[in-house]
């Protein structure tokens, strides 16, 4: 059933779209890559070495069957960090040195006499030399204290409700957060999704479990100064324990069976529900909202349970405390974000201007003639896509051209996002405080606006823009490379081979995305509609089992036993797009399969330690060894070029590999 033009305005079940994110699969566009009577050219024969005169396959360690690739290609690197401070770290962090370096520079040399004052970097420079004023930090504290006071003063349940309808205060709600996200039918939904603050909640626990010596952190120190006592905060936390739990349970409940629906306006007022959503949807973007908000279907209950009269002291205590919190980073006291990598201007800075300085960065840092061999690139490496996707046996004419189609329409994004947050609305204040309100109630009426977009006006917005990342949205078929991605691409040179491994590899594992568990159901304009035929569903699912069974219960070193279904997306991607690349290796002369093989390993490598290791709790990926090695251990063309032991665990007989795009 085709849902693009039919929309189910009673309560359904829904898959949302979420934005997968990569640990990239980077490269640089300095090759020969050049464009010829429109045609591209992947490389200058003239360039790459007869590898075959060279080198000898299959290569071994030392004249020693390899067995651990991982060990083999980053084995040295790894030892280097064993006796350094670091706990976690990969083989492109020097790019957030650059970029950082780079960032402070446009920050700091742009002169604001020479800037129209309704420039977005204006605004932006404007308030990061406020940070630097003399006392900037006692004034914060005279006006939030101020801003405070409102709260104290809520009595009952409707004047909460009033101050939530008050942009000064609905940013700072926790309990009514809508998250703007990409819907299934060419629209964009407002997803009710209340917000926990787990680092306050572990202060609580702190204390709790170490009373005696205080349990605070740094967080209670300067809350002390806005006149709050250690017995009045911890009370605070109390209650936001409580308000915590019902939220807690709320976001649960899909997982405990409670689907999703659409809820309109319509629906509040005939069950008299009084929270005010759409009232702060309004409010922020001074138009009738007439569209629904999604949520589980017992929104209504957990209203009931959180919004009463026994509940406003915890309440007011939840919305005073995410008012601090908030704050807190701009306040340079309390040293929140601030480290020798960071401090709270430069937080600001790439937290909330993000694309003004994408956008400059750009047009200092970026060359144009690279630029345009990277979007060449990009476009060679979904034409091979569409070729592995033509051989999927199992597909009918039918939805072998949907297939195609979604590819071919897929759109790239280059480091900046598609819908431009400028800071157009911000006010100039000479308070600090004020401009962060200007600036969060300016982003926020931003996010609300793009729910009244369709189908193509609908774009990607807020992206992270300096993070060394990709990522793959099916709501609107489109893959971002950040402009940290596009850093590390643009400053290296590169091999057509290294360029795969980087380049190729990231690209083609977006692209494959599109066609992994989660997404496969999308088609190319963006709406969700099960393309497939029971048959082709039956086909595709035997695949993805297949992988789930590859790596349920192998056992990893500081990890619990692989669970093959948490990790079936992203090495699907990593799979297909591996397929891609080894195939359009075989198009060329001369390839240098061992440069591409090293280059891959070591882009995916990284250095953890038992005590890191709850930093890639929730991380999709498989762990590092795992990918290098059981990713390329799926292809023949690795046991072609590498003698791998078979007594290795990362050994995978050919008949056990997930020979699965056919």
């Amino acid at each position: 059933m085709n849902f693009k033009y039919f929309r189910k305005l009673t309560a359904f079940s829904i898959v949302f779209t979420l934005v997968i994110p990569l640990w990239g699969c980077g490269s640089d566009s300095t090759s020969d890559l050049s464009v010829v009577d429109n045609e591209t050219v992947l490389y200058n024969e003239e360039s790459i070495v007869g590898v075959d005169e060279v080198k000898k396959y299959p290569i071994t360690d030392n004249g020693i069957p390899i067995w651990d690739f991982d060990e083999y290609v980053n084995g040295e690197w790894l030892k280097s960090l064993e006796d350094s401070d670091e706990i976690y770290a990969t083989r492109h962090d020097y790019v957030y040195d650059l970029e950082r370096s780079r960032l402070y520079d446009i920050l700091n040399d742009s002169s604001l006499s020479t800037l129209p004052s309704d420039d977005p970097l204006y605004k932006t420079k404007y308030i990061y030399d406020q940070f630097y004023k003399e006392n900037v930090n006692d004034s914060l504290n005279e006006s939030l204290i101020e801003f405070l006071q409102p709260v104290y003063d809520v009595e009952t349940l409707e004047d909460l409700f009033d101050l939530y309808k008050n942009k000064d205060y609905a940013i700072f709600n926790n309990e009514i957060n809508l998250e703007i996200t990409g819907g299934n039918w060419g629209d964009v939904d407002a997803l009710y999704n209340p917000k926990i603050n787990e680092n306050l909640l572990n202060e609580y626990s702190n204390y709790i479990a170490n009373p005696a010596d205080g349990g605070m952190s740094e967080i209670y120190a300067n809350i002390e100064k806005l006149g709050i006592d250690q017995t009045e905060y911890v009370k605070m936390l109390s209650n936001l324990v409580v308000i915590s739990q019902y939220s807690r349970e709320y976001l649960n409940s899909y997982s405990n069976g409670y689907k999703y629906q659409y809820f309109y306006k319509d629906t509040f007022e005939q069950s008299n529900i009084e929270v005010p959503v759409f009232d702060i949807i309004e409010e922020f973007t001074d138009k009738e909202y007439n569209g629904p908000i999604v949520a589980t279907e017992n929104l209504f209950d957990y209203f009931d349970v959180i919004f009463c009269e026994e509940n406003l002291d915890a309440l007011k205590d939840s919305l005073i405390l995410s008012i601090i919190y908030a704050t807190s980073y701009i306040n340079s006291d309390w040293n929140r974000y601030q480290d020798e990598k960071y401090d709270a201007a430069f937080y600001y800075a790439i937290s909330e201007s993000s694309d003004v300085l994408a956008i400059e960065y750009q047009s200092r840092f970026f060359d144009e003639e690279k630029m345009k061999e990277i979007r060449q690139f990009v476009f060679a490496i979904k034409t091979q896509a569409q070729k592995v996707v033509k051989e999927f046996e199992w597909l009918s004419d039918k939805s072998m051209e949907t297939a195609v189609r979604k590819i071919v329409l897929m759109k790239p994004s280059y480091g900046v996002s598609d819908h431009v947050y400028d800071l157009s609305d911000v006010v100039l204040s000479d308070d600090l405080f004020d401009n962060f309100l200007n600036i969060w109630e300016s982003r926020r009426k931003f996010s609300y606006s793009q729910l009244y977009y369709v189908d193509e006006e609908r774009g990607t917005v807020f992206q992270q823009n300096f993070v060394v990342n990709a990522y793959y949205d099916p709501s609107l078929n489109n893959i971002t490379l950040t402009t940290g991605l596009l850093t590390e691409l643009l400053e290296t040179d590169m091999t057509y081979e290294e360029k795969i491994a980087e380049l190729g590899m990231t690209v083609a594992h977006e692209i494959s995305h599109s066609f992994g568990p989660s997404y496969v159901n999308y088609e190319g304009d963006g709406y969700y509609d099960n393309w497939m035929t029971d048959e082709e569903n039956n086909e595709y699912n035997d695949r993805i089992r297949r992988i789930i069974q590859f790596f349920d219960g192998k056992e990893t070193e500081y990890f619990d036993p692989i669970n093959g279904s948490f990790y079936a997306d992203e090495t699907y991607a990593d799979l297909m797009a591996m397929e891609i690349c080894l195939r359009l290796l075989e198009e060329q002369e001369n390839v240098d399969y061992d440069l591409f093989f090293t280059t891959f390993a070591s882009r995916k490598a990284t250095y953890y330690t038992e005590e890191s290791v709850a930093l890639l709790n929730g991380d999709n990926h498989l762990p590092a060894k795992f990918r290098i090695n059981y990713i390329l251990g799926q292809f023949d063309k690795f046991y072609e070029i590498y003698k791998i032991d078979e007594e290795s665990p990362f050994f995978v007989p050919n008949l056990e590999r997930l020979k699965i795009f056919k």
